[in-house]
């Protein structure tokens, strides 16, 4: 945690990119939680999180459907560290 976190915090910034917002790759990947729970928790790291064009306007009409930010809770909800994957088995 040293080494990575005093990585994070030397760039100082995240940019998390979730595509598709609903189903984010990024949250499913074993390092990239590992990222986001980093720039988190580092003070003097900023956290930017980023998505295309459709996906915004897609994740804008979840805000404002009839089930107004169900969607988005349950995409939260849905995330299970415990199964995240990584590129390189150990």
């Amino acid at each position: 945690r040293a080494v990575f976190g005093g990585r994070v915090s030397g760039i100082g910034r995240i940019i998390a990119m979730l595509a598709p917002w609903d189903a984010p790759l990024y949250i499913k990947r074993v390092w990239c939680v590992y990222e986001l729970y980093t720039a988190v928790t580092t003070t003097d790291c900023e956290l930017s999180i980023v998505m295309p064009s459709e996906e915004q306007e897609s994740f804008r009409r979840s805000l404002t459907g009839s089930g107004v930010a169900r969607a988005v809770w349950e995409t939260i909800k849905s995330v299970q560290v415990q199964k995240a994957e990584a590129s390189v088995d150990e």
